[in-house]
């Protein structure tokens, strides 16, 4: 959803510009990123409302209400106070920016009680409200015994209440609400209340959907409250199915721990639901499904056109499909069959009645191979259910479906056991090469470090380099920064997605590239004074890719010019920072102190600082510093870590300005492994504050016992084939 400012308010808004009905959403206590609030917003929006969700508590909201004193809640954030203002300013924006013929409203727990609120100044534009699980019971707690009753007397326009069974008794069927709503002769016919009996408060955005009844229970309240708001708006007929298209994410089988992390970086690159809310749970342990056993996720979207993006920026992505027909364990083809001819989606009569549309099946099962005759079998299964007008075309076709069974990885183990699920599936998106669709993971082979003109010993390995732009969340136009961009690997990928990118590293050499870096294929490293010839150093690699060039600068990060100068500046810093391993970490300075005079020295023209060694925890809290001054509210830094078996959460470097939201660990040997750590600039609590510097004074009494610490000394008793692949970027 698109984020507009509107008279001091901050609203969401989707949907067309031309619209004639219009929603105002209102979210429950814990806000608009709350459950499933925003995807049913954008699925509204995809039915043609102008949809409005407001940030009805200017951004006060708990994260749980564990320790949350209720009541002063209420009162801070009373109706009168904020909301009332907030709510008006969603009312006056579709009338006037997008001129929509009527309004109503629809929210949740709290948001349901504004809403009632609203209804009760009468304000004639808005038709009528819908109250999920309503919280109406807060006007008592902020005025006391009987307002909820006066409150219900002065609403004027039609109210359409979904009771859970543990909502109060006044909310409910029979309850005090209705008799008064069903007592006011204007409003009566068309106002209603519905329990709810088998569901608990929450449960309409906040509900496990993975849970058969839960999800046929949402189904329900929106198909109840779309009867309702066509009621009240005679020329809308739309039924509202807020339950998203379910499609399959085939993941690469590797990197498991990156697995998540990523795809929660896709998605809010989209301004979508968290991974907890768009993943469907394993039916069986009620989990999310456990990457190490599966490459297949089914994840809930608002369009194709979101699922696509997973294809077109997911490294990790193999490829991105449209669940026609899906079967859980135990179930056979002819329950797929079934499936796939009760599935409804919007494409699938255009698909089957456009003549002209070729097509082919695909069969693959994940964990065995199958015969050719085995694949015309299982493809014979869908013959009657799936008549197809056009032609079948085995090469470049328009539509591609393709039957996936998964077998698991243990079917060695266990000859003749059935298919833990089965899919029928619409491809949407390939990320492997050749596989006609296109997308980001071919850019591991495009960008790989062996056709790299000019590299280092530490340059980053084209995935990982991938990986590390996704979880930076680069996009267009965003200002990125390496303060130890050595051959610049790190810097490409974020330079291919759109980004203005800036290095600095303290070593003239590698960014000249004279005599640091080698060539890949291909590529002659001459002297800069050569005719006609170009030194082989960073820039040569985006001149290589096509790509803006970046702005390099020699800097030591001990003491960066970028710090002061560029305070709040940057989206992202991305770095693979120096430890010492294959590359010693250095910093301005001499070893020693020297009695002669140098200033003469210093201004000669060829004049090198000099520098001294620069220990990891110096490293990594001069990182922190950079990334906390440079980086804007939000941005993000992004690097590697790499560690010992030794390694433990507390062994991680903290800032009290930046928050860890992912740690992910990519083993490398028995006892060694790094970690790529993402964290985000905000604001810290006074209590974190304290937290975090009595944890740096702790550390610094004893820097040496922190896994990342003298790594270089420890790897030196191990073979050298336990090095590699620790320290690359």
């Amino acid at each position: 959803m698109a984020v507009k400012t509107f008279n001091n308010s901050k609203l969401f808004v989707a949907g067309p510009r031309q619209a004639k009905a219009g929603l105002i959403a209102i979210p429950d206590i814990f806000g608009p990123n709350s459950g499933r609030i925003k995807q049913d917003a954008e699925a509204l929006a995809k039915l043609g409302y102008a949809v409005v969700l407001v940030d009805a508590a200017d951004g006060d909201y708990p994260v749980t209400l564990d320790g949350v004193d209720v009541p002063a809640w209420l009162k801070r954030n009373s109706f009168e106070k904020v909301s009332a203002a907030h709510v008006a300013n969603a009312i006056a924006y579709l009338q006037e920016e997008i001129g929509v013929e009527s309004i109503s409203s629809y929210g949740y727990c709290w948001g349901a009680y504004v809403g009632a609120k609203q209804s009760a100044l009468g304000t004639p534009v808005v038709k009528g409200h819908v109250s999920f699980h309503p919280s109406w019971s807060a006007e008592q707690l902020v005025n006391g015994e009987g307002a909820v009753e006066k409150m219900t007397e002065s609403i004027s326009v039609p109210q359409f209440l979904c009771a859970a069974s543990n909502d109060p008794p006044l909310v409910s069927e029979g309850g005090a609400v209705e008799k008064i709503l069903k007592a006011n002769a204007a409003i009566a016919k068309q106002s209603n209340v519905v329990n709810f009996s088998d569901m608990i408060h929450g449960w309409v955005c906040r509900g496990d959907i993975d849970d058969p009844a839960t999800k046929e229970a949402v189904k329900k309240a929106w198909h109840l409250a779309s009867e309702f708001i066509q009621t009240i708006n005679p020329f809308d007929r739309r039924e509202i199915h807020v339950i998203m298209p379910e499609y399959l994410v085939f993941f690469v089988h590797q990197h498991f721990d990156f697995r998540y992390p990523e795809l929660e970086a896709l998605l809010t690159m989209q301004d979508l639901p968290r991974v907890a809310e768009t993943v469907l749970k394993d039916p069986e342990t009620r989990k999310l499904p456990e990457p190490e056993s599966s490459p297949l996720v089914r994840v809930q979207l608002p369009s194709a056109k979101h699922a696509k993006f997973l294809s077109e920026r997911g490294i990790l992505v193999k490829g991105v499909y449209e669940v026609w027909g899906h079967t859980s364990s135990g179930g056979g083809y002819d329950e797929l069959v079934k499936s796939v001819e009760a599935f409804q989606g919007p494409q699938k009569q255009r698909i089957l009645q456009d003549d002209k549309r070729s097509w082919r099946i695909n069969v693959s099962v994940f964990g065995k191979k199958l015969s050719m005759d085995e694949q015309r079998e299982r493809r014979e299964k869908f013959r009657d259910g799936l008549p197809f007008a056009g032609p079948v075309q085995m090469k470049n076709p328009d539509e591609t479906f393709l039957v996936l069974e998964e077998l698991g990885l243990d079917q060695d183990l266990h000859p003749g056991m059935k298919p833990k699920q089965i899919f029928f599936l619409r491809e949407l998106a390939g990320s492997e090469k050749n596989r006609g669709r296109g997308g980001a993971r071919d850019l591991v082979d495009q960008q790989t470090l062996k056709r790299r003109a000019y590299i280092g010993p530490t340059s980053m390995e084209s995935e990982m380099a991938l990986l590390m732009c996704n979880m930076a969340l680069v996009q267009p136009g965003d200002l990125v920064v390496d303060p130890f961009v050595g051959t610049g690997s790190v810097l490409i990928p974020c330079g291919t997605h759109g980004a203005m990118c800036y290095g600095t590293d303290i070593d003239i050499r590698v960014l000249l590239g004279t005599g640091v870096g080698v060539t890949g294929a291909g590529v002659v490293v001459t002297d800069e004074k050569s005719d006609g010839k170009e030194r082989v150093n960073v820039i040569t690699n985006f001149k290589q890719y096509g790509l803006p060039l970046p702005e390099l600068v020699r800097a030591d990060n001990s003491m960066s010019p970028l710090v002061k100068q560029c305070e709040g500046f940057f989206d992202a810093v991305v770095c693979d920072p120096p430890y010492g391993i294959r590359a010693g970490a250095r910093k301005s300075g001499r070893k020693r102190q020297i009695k002669s005079d140098v200033s003469m020295a210093t201004k000669q023209e060829n004049y090198i600082a000099p520098t001294q060694p620069y220990a990891a925890e110096d490293v990594m809290k001069d990182l922190l510093e950079f990334a906390a001054q440079t980086l804007r509210e939000g941005g993000r830094l992004v690097y590697l870590l790499p560690t010992t078996y030794e390694y433990t959460d507390s062994d991680l470097p903290r800032h009290p300005s930046l928050q860890v939201i992912a740690n992910s660990e990519q083993k490398l040997t028995k006892k060694y492994a790094r970690r790529l750590i993402t964290m985000v600039k905000r604001t810290p609590t006074a209590e974190e504050m304290a937290a975090v510097e009595s944890a740096e004074t702790a550390a610094k009494s004893n820097p040496g016992d922190v896994s990342f610490a003298n790594l270089r000394e420890k790897i030196r008793k191990r073979k050298s084939e336990d090095v590699e692949g620790l320290e690359q970027h």
